[in-house]
């Protein structure tokens, strides 16, 4: 995905959680809708004053989101495009800027209760009102209007394949790892997503022209001039996983290395946003040997057995000065069966 205003681009993985059918399968006036989740550290760079309340007041030094992509690696002959490229990262522009649909914060009660077993953590030393709770997740809502050409191709090239795999798998929570948290550790992870990589693969952004607002509540985006272009050499988006930096080898490998963590203990992750502190709760995983570059924000985890573990959303450096690193990266989870109010340190 990317987000961008007249000053900065910002630039996350998104993937497909949800989707919702026109209610008149026919009628074309009336959006698809896909739901993609995705980090809130991206989410929070989405300012439409559109949105739903009260995420329709955030905003970043007052700049609104102007322009919204979605990019895929794909075969751009699929897109009819005169080019000798075989494959690149093909970002097409929707024609309606995305909302805010989910985001995971308040779900701890600030009360001191009796049987609550983490206790709210002040939001700063200096600061003395009590931070939030929270999670580095959120979802995205982006309305395709089919009778637009560049949103047709992304729901043709984009969101029906992916569609059909989850129909596939039958569109069950089985697709998700589910298992007691001691466990998180024997297994082997793997991110996908499209972290930002020094790449001469080629990048093609198919943009909107002359397309004028579909619906009044809808914002319209600034349109490019020029339909679509190709760059070889820049900083983009692509395919990777992580590799152990210890090993002399080309292919790439799981990490081996993890184990899970107590927000509230371990890193202690702190943000605000809409004027309020927060702090992270809950619990993560700690990945060693990632090594992954910027750009790896919302890539989805899986394990070796193909089952969505969470979503990926920091790196911690732990030798910024060494050639040999061994950063960490930090998952949120999303399933896991409950152990009590502690975790097991075995």
């Amino acid at each position: 995905m990317q987000l961008a205003n007249n000053k900065w681009r910002v630039f996350g993985t998104g993937w497909l959680i949800d989707w919702k059918k026109p209610k008149r399968t026919h009628n074309l006036s009336e959006p698809f809708y896909l739901y993609l989740a995705t980090n809130l550290h991206i989410a929070v760079a989405l300012s439409n004053p559109k949105d739903y309340a009260p995420f329709n007041k955030a905003s970043i030094g007052n700049s609104l989101t102007t322009v919204f992509c979605l990019g895929k690696y794909i075969n751009p002959q699929l897109f009819k495009l005169r080019t000798d490229v075989s494959n690149a990262f093909v970002s097409i522009q929707t024609s309606t800027i995305p909302k805010t649909a989910f985001v995971a914060r308040d779900f701890v009660p600030l009360q001191n209760r009796g049987n609550q077993w983490v206790a709210p953590v002040r939001a700063s030393e200096d600061d003395p009102a009590l931070a939030k709770s929270y999670l580095d997740f959120a979802i995205i809502e982006v309305p395709l209007f089919l009778h637009n050409q560049m949103d047709k191709q992304i729901y043709d090239h984009f969101m029906r394949p992916a569609i059909n795999t989850y129909e596939r798998l039958g569109n069950s929570v089985g697709i998700f790892a589910y298992q007691p948290m001691a466990s998180f550790k024997r297994d082997s992870y793997f991110a996908l997503g499209y972290p930002q990589v020094e790449s001469n693969i080629a990048a093609l952004n198919l943009n909107q022209t002359e397309v004028k607002p579909t619906r009044p509540e809808d914002v319209a985006q600034v349109t490019f001039k020029e339909p679509w272009s190709v760059d070889h050499h820049r900083e983009i988006p692509t395919l990777t996983t992580n590799q152990l930096t210890t090993i002399k080898t080309k292919h790439f490998s799981g990490s081996k290395l993890s184990w899970p963590f107590d927000h509230t203990k371990s890193f202690k992750i702190k943000n605000k946003w809409l004027g309020q502190n927060y702090q992270m709760y809950g619990h993560g995983l700690g990945i060693d040997q990632v090594n992954l570059r910027k750009g790896t924000s919302s890539s989805l985890v899986i394990n070796q057995k193909r089952q969505i573990v969470g979503i990926y959303f920091a790196t911690v450096i732990t030798n910024p000065k060494k050639a040999v690193r061994n950063d960490v990266g930090l998952v949120q989870m999303l399933r896991f069966q409950g152990e009590g109010n502690s975790l097991n340190p075995n």
